[in-house]
């Protein structure tokens, strides 16, 4: 056995067996202006070669030079177009394949200051070269209404911290605009001067720990029904201090956060991914992504993103001494759920095509209806051959969902995003071929003629682009149960802002016969509930009387809210006939944090008996908020084995050392 003596020098070699060894950039020449291509034929030429349904029509709407290196895209109720363009991709942005001498210090990088430091060390007098390449947001726009963009502008740039990663999302609304670049969650305001950030602010710092690959960035911003903002990042990883002082500290895994507009209550809501590109809510309020494989025989994952749920991907797999992906792979952590398979994760639901980026669902106006409850999925491959736009579309299993059908929508370009915008068009971006940065970019449209032409899209763009402050409470009302996602959920907000009476709301959201007015007002309740009893007390009457959808919804918030009051009502509907209501009602019972629930949720286990691991999944996510060791310790010591896994993955969450009575029990599985 090694002395302690002998221990301690051991120790005080290693930070020299990790010291930096110097390395030399890659040469190119870095360039502190954007450098985009002449304009050309070519676009018009490419637009021959794509494909799509018969019945809907591709247009060019902006090429090089109004753009190059398009990343991501939105465009704002007036119909502008923002794109996150990059310039510091793989050469100021760094891969970490290109440099693997650097590896292991890379992988050892704790937060962003150990990032900062390692490229002082490693690069030396060349670090200042990671300064010179700024990120940009352009401003593209269509001012005569010819269907062409014909102003091109940059809104906001700057972004070159030598910590910088690509730009990666970016979301319009309202005269404002957040975007994501590593290390920095950023909220960009439009002024007096139009078309150009007045006003940066830095609203959350800390991402992006490692260099890893580039494109595992922090991207997929969307607000949510709840009036949160949603963004994610890949496996470059997070260490974080929140406005609140809390610390968010996951180093080697991506992961979905939310938080209120301006930066504040940041938290995550699901961890474990590797490259959640985009995120996409249905009009339902389930949120989803389609995540990147790691190029070692799996494939790409389309994912429920079940709130606080683990995914099983960290950043080291991708490096395994035992060489293809370690665990990932021995254990096919990459498919749907199967008997051997790690218990402690989320899988997928279903395995889908190589390369997703950009996801939209369609909000239900401007295509044919037949898109209707359809997502969008960019497949990027680096080849125009191979690369294109899926559509899927998903059904309900128990608490979760299954892939009901999936189909090639356009193919013939490199797509790095997808979006809808009020003329009720889809946009979408071109990286134009090959895997490299180049000096070009293009913008095409999809449109469907006859739905185009018709009065639902123009009454739908008239909507959106007015906004909705000028409109009474009655007009916002009857709009909750709009065709389309976008506008009901702009009504939503508005009703919120105007701190509409809650007993209107709640006349929308009772009833018998399910509608979307009954979600969205809902929803309006949960938003007004902060500072709002009257609010608070629909919300815990319609957890009790709702339509199931608005039921499980309200479920849901008396969690979020943390309503005491309702803690009956989320034991009673763990016994209800819905997957979905009981799944809601035991994350909630996790939230309110009461030990007696305990009994419930183990009931709830039992029950499933491991048969839907979404389920089982909420039941552990309560047993976690309630901490009843009591409890737990009985059912670790249970016959059944559906209780004793609960126990098991309970104390795994809580990282109680009583996971290791787990080592004696009979089944070798646990």
């Amino acid at each position: 056995m090694p002395s302690r003596k002998s221990l301690l020098f051991l120790c005080l070699l290693l930070p020299v067996a990790l010291s930096a060894q110097k390395l030399d950039l890659i040469p190119d020449a870095r360039q502190p202006t954007p450098v985009v291509a002449p304009a050309s034929t070519e676009a018009e030429l490419a637009l021959k070669i794509i494909q799509v349904p018969k019945d809907l029509k591709v247009n060019l709407w902006a090429a090089e030079p109004m753009l190059a290196n398009p990343v991501a895209i939105d465009v704002d109720e007036r119909g502008r177009v923002f794109v996150s363009e990059t310039y510091r991709y793989r050469t100021s942005t760094l891969d970490i394949r290109h440099y693997m001498d650097m590896l292991e210090l890379d992988l050892s990088s704790r937060n962003i200051e150990d990032r900062a430091a390692l490229i002082k060390s490693v690069f030396e007098e060349e670090a200042d070269q990671f300064k010179i390449e700024s990120e940009v947001i352009r401003i593209l726009e269509d001012t005569d209404g010819d269907g062409k963009a014909d102003y091109s502008g940059i809104f906001a740039d700057g972004f070159n911290d030598p910590l910088s990663g690509i730009a990666s999302g970016v979301l319009a609304k309202n005269g404002k605009v957040w975007f994501t670049t590593i290390p920095s969650l950023w909220l960009l305001e439009e002024g007096d001067t139009p078309r150009t950030a007045s006003k940066q602010t830095e609203i959350a710092r800390g991402f992006g720990v490692h260099f890893g690959y580039t494109g595992h960035d922090l991207h997929g911003l969307i607000f949510g029904p709840d009036g949160k903002l949603y963004f994610s990042i890949g496996d470059r990883g997070t260490h974080i201090r929140t406005k609140e002082g809390n610390l968010i500290d996951l180093p080697d895994e991506g992961a979905v956060f939310r938080c209120d507009p301006d930066g504040s209550n940041l938290e995550v809501f699901a961890k474990g991914l590797r490259n959640p590109q985009e995120l996409a809510f249905d009009e339902y309020g389930n949120l989803f992504t389609f995540d990147n494989d790691c190029d070692n025989g799996d494939s790409e994952r389309l994912v429920y993103i079940a709130e606080g749920s683990d995914t099983g991907w960290r950043n080291g797999y991708q490096y395994s001494l035992l060489g293809g992906a370690g665990p990932w792979m021995l254990e096919s952590m990459w498919t749907p759920r199967h008997e051997g398979q790690p218990e402690y994760i989320i899988p997928p639901i279903a395995n889908i095509e190589d390369g997703p980026s950009g996801v939209a669902y369609y909000p239900g106006t401007g295509l044919h209806p037949r898109y209707q409850g359809h997502f969008f999925v960019c497949q990027f491959r680096g080849s125009i051959a191979s690369s294109g736009i899926y559509t899927y579309t998903l059904k309900p299993k128990g608490a979760s969902f299954e892939l009901d059908d999936k189909q090639l929508f356009l193919k013939g370009v490199l797509p790095t995003d997808v979006t809808f915008a009020p003329d009720g068009k889809l946009y979408l971006s071109d990286w134009t071929p090959g895997w490299p940065k180049s000096t070009k970019g293009r913008i095409y449209t999809v449109e469907h003629a006859e739905t185009e032409a018709g009065d639902l899209v123009k009454q739908t763009e008239a909507l959106i682009s007015q906004r909705m402050k000028s409109r009474s409470t009655s007009e916002l009302l009857n709009l909750l149960a709009y065709p389309d996602w976008r506008v009901r959920l702009e009504a939503q907000f508005e009703l919120v802002r105007q701190e509409t009476d809650p007993a209107l709301l709640y006349d929308q959201a009772k009833g018998g016969i399910f509608g979307f007015n009954q979600m969205h007002a809902t929803w309006a309740l949960g938003q007004l509930v902060p500072g709002n009893k009257k609010a608070a007390g629909y919300i815990l009457k319609l957890a009790k009387e709702g339509t199931p959808e608005v039921k499980a919804q309200a479920l849901k918030l008396v969690g979020d809210h943390g309503l005491a009051q309702g803690y009956q009502t989320l034991i009673a509907a763990l016994d209800d006939d819905s997957d979905r209501i009981k799944y809601h009602a035991a994350l909630s019972l996790g939230k309110l944090g009461n030990p007696e629930a305990a009994e419930a949720l183990l009931g709830l286990l039992l029950l499933n008996n491991d048969r839907d691991v979404y389920l089982r999944h909420a039941a552990v996510k309560g047993l976690v908020g309630c901490v009843n060791k009591s409890m737990l310790d009985k059912a670790s010591t249970s016959p059944f084995r559906a209780l004793r896994i609960g126990a098991l993955l309970t104390y795994r969450w809580l990282k109680d050392p009583a996971v290791a009575r787990f080592l004696q029990d009979s089944d070798v599985t646990l």
